[in-house]
């Protein structure tokens, strides 16, 4: 052989190496934004989660006949959601995560029942009833 076929050999082995360390970084970089993207689902789960607790808490703190309304929005990042409430705290389930928070569950009215459950989209009625909070479907 003579040394223009080596180089030619040593470009093309160079130029695999470079193409894996590239398709590698992609298939990284498409990997980080989709955590990314996942991360962002949860915050905005999250901070209904929270929101809902923190009404429910100042509702409860203001005293008897204190109301607030608060809208759930239609979706979270074009996909739909669950909202629930029970003894255990606030949940939401959504893209297959489901998000938590807590709050004291003695100051809310589950009208005889386990579970109170909010829907998407819809407007509801948070009022202190007699130190209780009661929540009313407002549209």
């Amino acid at each position: 052989m003579n040394n223009k076929g080596t180089v030619s050999l040593e470009l093309i082995v160079t130029f695999m190496v470079l193409i894996v360390i590239f398709s590698m970084m992609v298939t990284f970089s498409l990997n980080e934004f989709g955590l990314i993207d996942q991360t962002q689902n949860r915050k905005e789960a999250r901070l209904i989660t929270i929101h809902v607790s923190q009404i429910i808490d100042n509702v409860y703190v203001n005293g008897e006949g204190y109301s607030q309304t608060y809208t759930l929005p239609e979706k979270i990042n074009d996909e739909s959601y669950i909202l629930y409430l029970n003894e255990s705290g606030i949940f939401l389930n959504s893209h297959n995560q489901i998000t938590m928070d807590k709050y004291n569950f003695e100051v809310l009215s589950f009208n005889n029942g386990k579970k109170i459950i909010l829907t998407p989209g819809n407007t509801y009625q948070f009022v202190n009833n007699n130190n209780k909070v009661y929540i009313y479907q407002y549209n």
